[in-house]
């Protein structure tokens, strides 16, 4: 699944698990004692049958709308012990290294009815004997999973250690029907659809990502997690329906199942909507969203706060809550340095006066404004950014590395057995033999000269969505590495 890739080399995850088994309403056990009454007052009543109530619909179990939706009145908190009676499962995790989890669905569907049971157990059985529209119930803990690595403050809902009994098989859950993939994809919509069945129409096919997800038009990324998605489907083509489930894992992902998700449109020209216009108010290609809120404008740039005129006009271009020089995309973007709309120390004389001028923490050639403004000449040794200075054995940028032990030499692609170029960054080879290939390699998103990733300076503030993931600049995780306490110079720094 998403919470648990191969890919991810640090994970760490704490499971709470409650010690009492309450209800919905804060309750102890108050199912189970007050149906006891029951049984032994109401005229000695057939003891059996009035088990099996409790097991079905004579009380008020648990819900999976109670467990993921914080406005529900009887919303539990994480921690709690909860059991869900009758619901539906929609994905059984048997696919890669990272299977065994299962996703099950409130039969009457809708926002917050889906959940991810991590790494469950079935009464007298395994997973492999559970289907899509099997009937169970379901006792687990609540949690609430992240890396701590991930700070945008998402997690994922799921149960722990959690039981599956099964009931019946049943039939398969109908998918529910979404406007535009940008609902799914971005908060609030892609929270209220976490772990929900849920169905996209008429998308095409643009490519793949670093790490084999599957973009579709819109906006739309389907993960890999529980088949391959990538060999289900072909670069161009139009599908009339997608199906899955939502996961998150440092972003959402719609997770198909099997091949019978993607359904190949029969008239091809349905995906060749009218293309958003981005300074018009006008929801142009009728997904529901206007110029700048429309994910097509944020990712094609258009939107973005990263050239000399947009840093300078007053305006929230990119709908981030910063305007224009209290954006990160305006504050170091080598354009705007240079044309000297952000910052003070932008020339020869402010970044070799030994003062901070901007007053952000750094002098002189130390200061971003310096380093990564074309037009000052005065920092160019404090860096080791050209073949002369990676092979003249001097530590010229005094950090402790020299030449090539450097990794502003290994970024501006002047190492040997280095990905550090277009080439070798999208040629699908481990060309360095670290593990990692393209733009899963940290070479390839740091290097100054690679612009089929994400990750320097400038691939993080171009407004383009460089390696396809449906993800621009500073909303790509390449841009804020913050596993390894790293991040572009024009994004926010990890907390």
């Amino acid at each position: 699944m998403y919470l648990r890739p191969a890919g991810i080399l640090l994970c760490a995850m704490v499971l709470l698990f409650a010690d009492g088994c309450g209800d919905d309403d804060g309750g102890t056990n108050d199912n189970n004692s007050n149906q006891a009454n029951d049984n032994n007052s109401n005229d000695n009543q057939t003891n059996s049958n009035q088990t099996n109530d409790n097991n079905s619909n004579a009380v008020d179990d648990d819900t999976i709308y109670e467990i993921q939706d914080e406005s529900d009145p009887d919303f539990i908190p994480v921690g709690e012990t909860v059991l869900l009676h009758g619901v539906v499962v929609t994905a059984v995790d048997l696919y890669g290294p990272n299977d065994g989890d299962v996703f099950v669905q409130e039969p009457d569907g809708g926002s917050y009815s889906g959940l991810l049971l991590y790494g469950p157990t079935v009464t007298g059985g395994t997973l492999a004997d559970l289907t899509i529209g099997h009937v169970v119930n379901v006792t687990g803990v609540k949690e609430e999973f992240a890396l701590t690595s991930d700070t945008s403050g998402r997690t994922m809902t799921e149960l722990s250690g959690a039981t599956i009994e099964p009931v019946e098989v049943g039939t398969p859950l109908d998918p529910e029907l979404i406007a535009s993939p940008q609902i799914i994809m971005t908060e609030p919509g892609a929270e209220q659809y976490e772990g929900v069945l849920v169905a996209v129409q008429n998308v095409r096919r643009t490519g793949l990502d670093s790490y084999g997800n599957v973009l579709f038009g819109g906006g739309l990324l389907v993960g890999n997690d529980l088949m391959d998605g990538a060999a289900a489907t072909s670069d161009g083509t139009c599908y009339s329906r997608v199906t899955g489930v939502i996961d998150y894992f440092f972003y959402y992902a719609l997770v198909s199942r099997s091949s019978d998700d993607f359904v190949v449109a029969a008239d091809q020209g349905v995906c060749d909507l009218v293309s958003e216009i981005c300074d018009d108010a006008t929801d142009n290609d009728g997904d529901g969203f206007v110029d700048c809120e429309d994910i097509d404008c944020l990712v094609s740039g258009a939107c973005r706060e990263n050239d000399p005129t947009r840093c300078d006009d007053g305006k929230d271009n990119d709908g981030d809550g910063l305007i224009d020089c209290d954006d990160w995309g305006c504050r170091a973007h080598p354009d705007v340095l240079a044309a000297g709309v952000c910052g003070e120390e932008t020339g020869d004389v402010e970044c070799s006066d030994g003062s901070d001028n901007d007053a952000d923490g750094y002098a002189d050639c130390q200061d971003m404004s310096c380093r990564f403004n074309a037009a000052v000449t005065v920092c160019a040794t404090y860096m080791e950014n050209t073949a002369a200075l990676c092979a003249d054995g001097v530590d010229n940028n005094s950090n402790g590395h020299t030449d090539c032990a450097d990794f502003g030499c290994q970024d501006y692609g002047f190492c040997p057995n280095e990905e550090t170029d277009d080439a070798q960054c999208a040629d699908g080879v481990d060309n360095d033999n670290d593990g990692h290939i393209d733009c899963a390699d940290w070479s390839c998103q740091g290097s100054m000269v690679v612009t089929v990733c994400e990750g320097n300076l400038y691939t993080c503030s171009d407004g383009l969505d460089n390696d396809g993931n449906g993800h621009a600049d500073c909303d790509d995780i390449a841009c804020r590495n913050c596993n390894y306490n790293q991040s572009s110079p024009v994004c926010p720094p990890c907390p």
